[in-house]
């Protein structure tokens, strides 16, 4: 019997590891056909002038429609400049403590951001999604209720599309109260706020995982290096605010999967993480990504500690945050007498990510066709799905008679949004440009500017630096599996979560951003890695040249 007992706990570890293996190499897969790709496409915003923005869709552009110069060339030059500065400032970082640099990194990005939102001098917000908060948040100040059932230019109630914004709706609405009705600024300062705790989070999620001061100094320089991050909170919405606080989530669960000795730090420190996910999911209901993920991940930790029971505990915390997401909806419902029912079915934006979009003629993209026919059919959920599931059926009939186009399809659309080196920052920061904008800060946003020009040149050297070291991160982890924790597998499963989501959902490269940062641990982690073989090639040719000498 004691043998049996032993032989299934067995069995169960290896069941765990078998799973974690195939997360692994599939991300290593999926990070390195876009490390591959990188250098040679790149996806840019090129409708943001001087008057406005153009529809939020990029353009594709690569080596054979743009030239080698331009789209290879330049970005790779900087990619190898970049690696050749970090290479030479390795031994350095080596030998710094790592919490004075992150401090300091921190700290660099929040000012950064608050550089940037104080810059643009923004009066309102033009982003649509942006202007339907901000005239909701002015309704329920004023009691101006009917502005909840009335038709914004959706064609219908926004909130009855999207009910999930409540609580972005009850956070600008208590932001106006304690600032002035209209004053948005807080609001973005509130996203730089975020946006530190994101950066924070990832460096002791580093740290946590690595236990190396040298990848911890590496992941804190890259993001000070990554300019959407700073840059992402001029945007009037619930993305900075949620990242911040899943990334703040993840960085609690990682901290309570290693406390395996200590069960009551463990569990305290996993109660903490349900409390900051729902508040998470309060604002921006799509990072549900990483509630999966952790479930997910909390399995295959518990399957190999042989204490699966305790998956009752992980499963209660996450319905019960889950749940908590849903309170401002209700609230808000009662506060204006208006039922917004249970919003615009998921398959709608499934059958949207599987379509061409007309709209923005981009595979994948937005499409009102979905939201007009949720407004012709009065909200009806079920005639709403019956309609979408029957364009699900009709793209997935194309991709299966067209498998030429299933591949142009779905190749399009992935490079659209995660080749996008600007994840959509500069973007939506000409979204928020004034009369009183500054000319530097505009020459910096506006296509076709010699600033603009560097800095996407910058970027999209980094973005294919962080992606070709991120796969030689995950490589390593492959490779060092055993000795590195299980918590290991959350960002990674968070990504893969992330990736599948996109690969078939409607399609922005704003969407993605959150996803790519959890795999700024495995870039540094790759980078230190590189640099560490390159110094000890430079120390056994030194080596062999000081024997040579002697001889």
């Amino acid at each position: 019997m004691r043998d049996t007992h032993e032989g299934s706990h067995t069995v169960g570890r290896r069941v765990a590891d078998v799973l974690a293996s195939f997360m692994l190499v599939l991300a290593a897969v999926l990070v390195g056909l876009m490390a591959l790709t990188a250098p040679f496409v790149t996806s840019f915003y090129n409708d943001i002038r001087m008057d406005g923005v153009g529809p939020d869709t990029s353009e594709l552009v690569s080596v054979a429609n743009t030239g080698l110069f331009t789209v290879f060339a330049l970005p790779a030059l900087v990619a190898i400049l970049l690696l050749a500065v970090y290479i030479g400032l390795s031994r350095r970082l080596r030998s710094l403590p790592w919490q004075p640099v992150a401090a300091i990194s921190v700290a660099v990005i929040v000012v950064l951001g608050a550089l940037w939102v104080t810059a643009l001098r923004t009066d309102t917000f033009i982003y649509a999604d942006s202007l339907r908060l901000d005239t909701y948040a002015r309704a329920l100040l004023t009691g101006d209720r009917d502005a909840f059932s009335a038709n914004l230019g959706d064609g219908i109630s926004y909130l009855q599309i999207y009910p999930f914004q409540s609580g972005s709706v009850w956070l600008l609405a208590g932001l106006y109260t304690l600032f002035g009705v209209g004053n948005q600024l807080p609001f973005q300062l509130l996203n730089v706020a975020a946006v530190g705790v994101a950066a924070a989070s990832l460096i002791a999620i580093t740290q946590l995982l690595f236990s190396s001061r040298a990848v911890t100094d590496t992941v804190s320089l890259l993001l000070v290096m990554f300019l959407p991050l700073p840059l992402s909170a001029v945007l009037v919405y619930g993305n900075a605010i949620g990242f911040g606080l899943i990334a703040l989530n993840v960085a609690l669960n990682v901290a309570a999967m290693r406390a395996t000795a200590h069960p009551r730090r463990r569990w305290a420190l996993f109660g903490v993480s349900c409390v900051v996910l729902a508040c998470a999911l309060t604002i921006k209901s799509t990072f549900v990504l990483v509630l999966i993920a952790l479930v997910l991940t909390w399995f295959i930790v518990l399957l190999r500690e042989r204490r699966l029971l305790l998956m009752l505990a992980v499963l209660a915390g996450v319905l019960a945050a889950n749940a908590v997401a849903g309170l401002p909806v209700a609230a808000l419902e009662g506060a204006v007498g208006v039922d917004f029912g249970d919003g615009m079915p998921k398959t709608s934006w499934i059958a949207m990510g599987l379509e061409w979009s007309i709209t923005l003629n981009r595979p994948g993209w937005w499409s009102p066709d979905f939201a007009l026919h949720f407004a012709g059919v009065s909200g009806d959920a079920d005639l709403q799905n019956a309609f979408a599931l029957q364009h699900i059926g009709w793209s997935l009939a194309t991709f299966l008679r067209d498998p030429a186009f299933a591949l142009q399809f779905f190749s399009m659309k992935l490079m659209s949004e995660w080749l996008d080196p600007t994840f959509q920052s500069l973007y939506y920061s000409a979204c928020g440009v004034s009369e009183s904008t500054p000319a530097l800060v505009r020459e910096l946003i506006v296509c076709g500017r010699d600033l603009n020009g560097v800095v996407l040149v910058y970027l999209d050297g980094l973005q294919s630096l962080l992606y070709l070291a991120g796969v030689v991160g995950i490589a390593c982890t492959i490779r060092h599996r055993r000795e590195l924790p299980a918590a290991a597998l959350l960002p990674i499963v968070s990504f893969l979560g992330g990736f599948a989501c996109y690969l078939l959902w409607e399609a922005k490269s704003v969407y993605v951003l959150p996803f790519a940062l959890l795999l700024m641990p495995f870039a540094a982690y790759g980078l230190s890695s590189v640099a560490g073989a390159v110094r000890a090639c430079a120390d056994d040719a030194a080596g062999f040249d000081v024997r040579e000498a002697s001889r």
